[in-house]
């Protein structure tokens, strides 16, 4: 069995290296799904989950600005929906965005209906 480059062997017969985050089920599972998304998305450009799910999978691989438009996209589609706006406050102050963190998770708050 040849084990992928992107685990950090490039021989046969090798074994990815332990612990490593990069290598693990969940991870995998977590790039399938992302690739998922993003294909639904090119079929149905306006999906709301597929919109926030995307750009939360953008925002923990550090891929602020793609993330955001993801996020941007989804808060348009459901624009007091909870959820979008908690992740547009966690990826203001991911960017160290503080004053944007601020507002939108203060949104969270005011804009939910009870």
């Amino acid at each position: 069995m040849v084990v992928q480059a992107r685990c950090g062997v490039h021989r046969e017969g090798a074994s990815p290296r332990r612990g490593s985050r990069r290598c693990s089920p969940v991870t995998r599972a977590w790039e399938e799904a992302s690739r998922a998304f993003a294909s639904e998305l090119e079929k149905n450009p306006n999906d709301f989950d597929a919109n926030l799910y995307r750009g939360l999978f953008l925002k923990d691989e550090g891929r602020l600005d793609e993330a955001y438009e993801y996020l941007k996209r989804a808060g348009r589609l459901r624009s007091q929906d909870p959820g979008v706006l908690y992740a547009l406050g966690a990826l203001h102050l991911a960017a160290d965005r503080v004053e944007e963190a601020r507002k939108a998770l203060e949104n969270v708050t005011t804009q939910v209906p009870k």
